[in-house]
């Protein structure tokens, strides 16, 4: 495996941390801020009467901040980095090209997992 290939397998890890980056600065700001506990930063749940959701204010915006916007923008980068690095190495093996897409969805995947802990963190969900 040449140099150039092995890049495009640190891109996508680089691109996930800075994206953890990004969720835990948000909820720092917004914990500093607001003075409320990582762990129902934007809003409650309640179970009487009925079953629902209820934002503190401004827990629109947080939520949106820390868990949505974040997420989104980094899974979009990461899926802009797999067609780039595919398009760049479509000479390569169809092992480098296999490895990068292993590479990029396995990040994507647990990056995924990390932001869904941070939104049912940030929403106070209880699982």
């Amino acid at each position: 495996m040449k140099t150039r290939p092995r890049v495009w397998l640190v891109v996508p890890l680089l691109v996930a941390l800075a994206g953890v980056v990004w969720m835990q600065a948000a909820v720092s700001h917004y914990r500093r801020t607001t003075g409320r506990a990582f762990y129902g930063l934007a809003g409650y749940h309640y179970s009487s009467p009925e079953w629902g959701f209820e934002y503190y204010p401004g827990g629109e915006r947080i939520h949106r901040w820390t868990t949505i916007i974040p997420p989104y923008t980094t899974l979009i980068v990461l899926g802009i980095s797999l067609v780039l690095a595919l398009a760049v190495e479509r000479k390569e093996s169809w092992r480098v090209l296999a490895g990068i897409v292993l590479v990029h969805l396995v990040t994507a995947a647990a990056f995924a997992l990390v932001a869904g802990w941070y939104d049912i963190n940030v929403t106070g969900v209880f699982i």
